[in-house]
């Protein structure tokens, strides 16, 4: 439901109980349920209750001539109105700015379940504006022109107020049908624009009229007209105090608490927390990977973003004993490979010596064994030399706890008390006094101080968009 259509159920419900519309009636009706919808506080319904009755105020008058006409016709009919009946009035209710549909379907039933089973004759309809006027039966010797033409040169002596006693003496001295004069007193006072200066609680049109007073209307103040929304101004612009997640830096499965508070709005939206959120509120998200959280406004307008970093698991642990497996591995080969190389020696036969021609010196075997043997086993420690780690240089540190994960700049996150920087292999890029602190991505590290989210340059300056 639309503002607009909320409006106009509001305008259907003051006429249908004409003005007269309890706080619980609207809780029963299910109107303020439907303004919570939208939006919409207790406080602005009422105004907009307010600001509906206004707009209705100046065409009471012209209602209460359709509500009449309504009754009456329907007494007539016994409550059977034919669709020329209802469409009679659906005409003569638009000066009202009554919609066909609220008139048709909701207004004349409603007056009609109002009304007494009729045993004797009604009382005709008023005179319908432009509608021909039908000739009743009448007595000798008077006519409807001669009737309408004594009611008015009777009631035109009385200035602004016409006591009951002078509408009483017009049933007695005019001899016409008493129906039709009723019908004709009331529309000379509707016409000149006479209200009753007490209820009127007949359900007699004749009655009615000999049981008060009538008075001019008396002109009522020159109202300004509501504003279209169109002409409404602007709503303040939302303000964002505070959008934070608190860490912003966890590993996979660990909860992280979005925390906003936005002022001069009446709902908000956050990612993968919900719509029609307080605009202050907190909730617990459980992020898997790196996200970003977005905070919007009704419209889906964003306000503003949050990045919560996910740490990988840590997997050093895992590598650091397969290294170590495998060096061990290497050097159980080489120490197998050595051993086998002195067995060999040990076991093998002197080298017999073969005749050969004089000119032919016997080639020394078991030498040139050793010596290949000597080589392979030189080539292996030089093998495994190689494939050992160079050992590291020893860094002094200045900080209580380091991270993993480098930055754009080969920078860590560190901690040293309860405030973070970034760590280099030279010392501090960036101070430790945040609250929080991610890496270098594109020249830019994002921090949080007292609540306060911002962007820094390697220099520690803070980046103003």
């Amino acid at each position: 439901m639309t503002i607009d259509e909320l409006r106009e159920w509001i305008k259907d419900e003051i006429v249908l109980h004409e003005g007269d519309v309890a706080e619980w009636e609207w809780r029963k009706k299910g109107l303020t349920t439907e303004a919570k919808a939208i939006g919409l506080s207790d406080a602005d319904f009422s105004r907009l209750v307010n600001q509906v009755s206004l707009s209705v105020q100046p065409d009471f008058g012209k209602i209460s001539v359709v509500r009449d006409s309504i009754l009456t016709l329907a007494r007539q009919r016994r409550g059977k109105l034919t669709p020329a009946d209802v469409e009679t009035l659906v005409k003569q209710a638009e000066p009202a700015r009554l919609s066909r549909a609220f008139v048709a379907d909701k207004w004349i039933p409603a007056l009609v379940q109002t009304l007494p089973v009729e045993t004797e004759a009604v009382t005709p309809p008023p005179v319908v504006e432009n509608a021909p006027i039908v000739e009743p039966a009448t007595t000798p010797g008077e006519t409807a022109e001669s009737m309408r033409r004594k009611v008015t040169d009777s009631l035109d002596d009385f200035k602004g107020r016409i006591p009951a006693p002078a509408i009483r003496s017009l049933f007695r001295t005019i001899n016409f049908d008493e129906a039709e004069l009723a019908v004709a007193i009331w529309s000379y006072l509707q016409i000149h624009e006479y209200v009753p200066e007490r209820e009127l609680i007949s359900d007699s049109l004749r009655e009615k009229l000999v049981s008060t007073d009538w008075r001019v209307r008396q002109p009522e103040p020159e109202l300004s007209p509501l504003p279209r929304e169109q002409d409404l101004p602007p709503p303040p612009a939302p303000i964002v105090h505070t959008f934070t997640a608190t860490p912003g830096r966890v590993r996979s499965g660990q909860d992280v608490r979005l925390e906003w508070d936005v002022a001069n709005l009446l709902a908000v939206t956050v990612d993968d927390v919900g719509e029609g959120l307080s605009p202050q509120n907190w909730a617990r998200v459980n992020p898997r990977k790196t996200t970003e959280y977005t905070l919007f406004d009704a419209l889906n307008n964003p306000l503003s973003t949050v990045r919560v970093e996910v740490i990988p698991s840590d997997r050093s642990g895992l590598y650091g004993v397969l290294f170590a497996l495998a060096l061990l591995a290497l050097i159980y080969f080489f120490i197998r490979n050595t051993n086998n190389t002195s067995q060999q020696r040990q076991t093998d036969p002197p080298a017999r010596v073969e005749k050969r021609d004089v000119t032919e010196p016997a080639q020394p075997r078991k030498k040139q064994r050793r010596q290949e043997t000597a080589s392979v086993s030189t080539d292996e420690a030089s093998d495994y030399r190689t494939q050992l780690p160079a050992p590291k240089k020893e860094i002094e540190t200045d900080y209580d706890e380091i991270l993993d994960d480098a930055g754009q700049f080969g920078e860590r996150k560190a901690r040293k008390g309860n405030r973070w920087g970034l760590w280099t292999d030279d010392g501090w890029l960036i101070r430790p006094k945040y609250d929080d602190i991610t890496e270098f991505r594109n020249g830019r590290a994002t921090v949080i101080n007292n609540g306060n989210d911002y962007q820094i340059d390697p220099e520690g300056k803070r980046i103003r968009e």
